[in-house]
């Protein structure tokens, strides 16, 4: 050994020059088995996420946010040109996503994804570390809630688990802010003097957590978390009540900085009305959803599903909370309260509280849809880490249980998404041939032609990859079915969900943008909308009719192409008898209903010949599309318990569905 390797003072001593190599290698396996654990959690996470790169779309929300950010790209503005009710972050991380692998790739998007995964896992080890990994116990506690969210965040349908939704991507932030603000708490027993990082570290955490809420708006209740721990904060006093509720302050303002910036932007392109109005509509789609004893029996039945698969988070996760919570109701009655909340740990009062504020979150709504339940698993792998590391070191037969319990369930879902997925599709019921139909579509126009889909599948924009034929990538706007509630099996009258103004801005696209295919999926009943054909709406059957002849049936689909301006000017190509018209209606699958009748009466043409007479005129001779624009027929034309032309106002957006919008009629153009 040379004098370098010896300390001062142990020259002479062999015991300790014999205890170097032991310590050496003690040293080095630690680094050695930090490395490999890390090394195995990422390998774990990229791995399960594989399958998302073998599909062009996973699920309806992606192709939404798909072809919101194509229009984005082309130059429609958010809220204005193109529309969807959610916050607008997801849409800018699609079109990054585009920039990597090209225009209505989604595979960008799952890029993104898992690189946000990996580092939320990385930072959820953080947080579960007592000691910042000063301990072997410490560091098995980081790998394993950062091993246990990579696990199961994909343990459950790929259309939940694994596309790019926006749940995943606040939990960045969310996590983020959670570290954050357990470490600005550790630091506030210096004295104020001594904290010149006092309010960069709670803006800092505010605008965390805005940009979350920018994700989803849920995003936001993360403030609450940091309400709880500021009032801990206060009663074992760590901090004063002023300064606690300066750092309240400093947060919630900074939390709606990435809000009003963006509003302002939006005033300064034009459409800031249209963002409030769109954020306004939220409220009608919580109130629309499921309340009472039907929202009770979903969560139970959803819970169970899920959390039977998860049961080592929910199971180990739960029993964490429930112990600790009984911690902190024990320390009420305690002459020294403060004393004892001073003794329970504040990782475990952080997750307790973050697993509070996103129960509320996933149960807004009464949806309970599977990718709203990534909110709550952050929090459950904090709780839970200590309980796995305390039963995987306590015996083989503990290691081979909570190894088939992590291993069953992530290869189970790896497989049905991969090569069972045939198997996948028939129990969750089999797919439309969404790919068939796009391909249809995208043979029948150039790139730059536009097309709309009336019906709820937005697949059909990304395979085909043409741009929108309205500010609608889908329609339940208009006829008011609400994922996840009763309105998709016909159990609920959908009119009163509907936004009537949709129906207006619906027009003021079709007459600006004027696109080339109009592609019927109710004809199909795809994805609910047998309940919803065009028939059942006079103005649109008669828009249609006037506009569109029917080019193809594929699939069940009915595609429309845009009538020649020379054809529709010429009243002699169209036959002049109601029995052939009639009869060709009949012919080309458009039925005789009261919009069937209507035509007749004013003299439309259904077939390819043309239109005799101009829209107007033919709106104005037909009296139940002139008396009922846009809303469903009054009588025999929608299902049972429909209440016809009295299209409900949504609860929450009275007076902004009373008044004449003036934006609604604003298009791109």
């Amino acid at each position: 050994m040379s004098s370098c390797d010896r300390q001062p003072g142990h020259a002479a001593n062999p015991s300790y020059e014999a205890r170097l190599p032991m310590r050496r290698a003690q040293v080095y396996s630690a680094a050695v088995r930090k490395w490999v654990w890390a090394s195995l959690v990422l390998a774990c996470g990229i791995l399960l996420r594989v399958p998302s790169f073998l599909r062009a779309s996973l699920s309806d929300d992606e192709s939404i946010y798909a072809a919101t950010a194509a229009a984005m790209a082309r130059g429609d503005f958010l809220y204005r040109d193109v529309v969807d009710h959610k916050p607008p972050l997801i849409y800018y991380l699609y079109r990054l996503g585009f920039a990597l692998f090209g225009a209505f790739n989604t595979h960008g998007a799952h890029l993104l994804l898992l690189l946000a995964v990996l580092v939320t896992a990385g930072l959820i080890g953080k947080l579960a570390q007592r000691e910042r990994g000063k301990s072997s116990v410490d560091l098995a506690c980081g790998a394993a809630a950062a091993g246990l969210f990579l696990v199961f965040s994909t343990t459950w349908h790929d259309y939940d688990a694994l596309a790019a939704n926006c749940e995943l991507f606040l939990l960045l932030p969310q996590t983020a802010a959670g570290l954050l603000l357990l470490r600005s708490l550790g630091a506030d027993q210096q004295p104020i003097d001594r904290q010149p990082r006092f309010a960069r570290h709670h803006l800092t955490i505010g605008l965390l957590i805005g940009l979350a809420g920018l994700c989803k708006y849920q995003g936001l209740t993360f403030l609450g978390v940091s309400a709880a721990m500021l009032g801990w904060a206060v009663v074992v006093r760590r901090v004063g009540l002023g300064r606690a509720a300066a750092a309240l302050a400093i947060q919630t303002a900074a939390a709606l900085l990435p809000a009003v910036a963006y509003l302002g932007i939006c005033s300064l392109r034009g459409n800031a009305k249209d963002a409030v109005f769109w954020f306004a509509f939220n409220f009608s789609y919580l109130s629309a959803g499921l309340d009472g004893m039907l929202a009770v029996r979903r969560a139970i039945w959803r819970v169970g599903l899920i959390g039977g698969v998860a049961v080592v988070p929910y199971g180990l996760g739960l029993w964490s909370a429930v112990r600790t919570t009984r911690s902190v109701v024990a320390t009420i009655g305690h002459p020294d309260r403060g004393a004892s909340l001073a003794r329970l740990e504040p990782r475990d009062l952080l997750a307790l509280a973050w697993l509070a504020s996103s129960a509320l979150a996933v149960a807004a709504g009464g949806r309970f849809f599977g990718h709203y339940f990534h909110l709550v698993l952050p929090a459950l792998c904090v709780l839970a880490a200590p309980r796995f590391v305390e039963l995987w070191r306590r015996c083989v037969a503990a290691r081979v249980l909570l190894t088939v319990l992590c291993a069953v369930p992530a290869l189970t879902f790896f497989l049905l998404a991969t090569v069972a997925r045939p198997w996948a599709e028939k129990m969750d019921g089999r797919e439309p041939p969404y790919a068939v139909v796009g391909a249809r579509m995208a043979a029948l126009t150039r790139p730059e032609d536009r097309v709309f889909v009336w019906g709820n599948s937005p697949q059909l924009y990304l395979l085909s990859r043409r741009p929108l034929g309205t500010r609608f990538t889908f329609c339940n706007y208009m006829t008011g079915e609400s994922p996840g509630t009763p309105t998709e099996t016909g159990d609920r009258d959908a009119d009163r969900s509907s936004l009537p103004d949709s129906w207006d801005m619906l027009f003021a696209d079709l007459a600006a943008r004027q696109p080339e295919l109009f592609v019927d999926v109710a004809a199909a009943g795809w994805d609910g909308y047998d309940k919803f054909p065009v028939a059942r709406y006079p103005r649109l059957a008669a828009y249609v009719a006037v506009h569109y002849a029917l080019v193809e049936t594929v699939s069940g689909v009915a595609i429309y192409r845009r009538k020649i301006m020379e054809q529709a000017r010429n009243p002699a190509l169209a036959p002049s008898d109601p029995v052939t018209r009639q009869a060709e209606s009949r012919r080309e699958g458009r039925g005789t209903g009261p919009a069937g009748l209507a035509r007749d009466r004013a003299g439309l043409a259904p077939g390819r010949a043309g239109v005799v007479r101009d829209p107007q005129e033919a709106l104005a001779v037909a009296p139940d599309v002139a008396q009922n624009p846009g809303g469903p027929v009054p009588s025999g034309g929608g299902p049972a318990g429909s209440r016809g032309g009295d299209v409900g106002v949504p609860r929450g957006l009275g007076r902004l569905s009373r008044r004449a919008c003036a934006h609604s009629g604003r298009v791109c153009r």
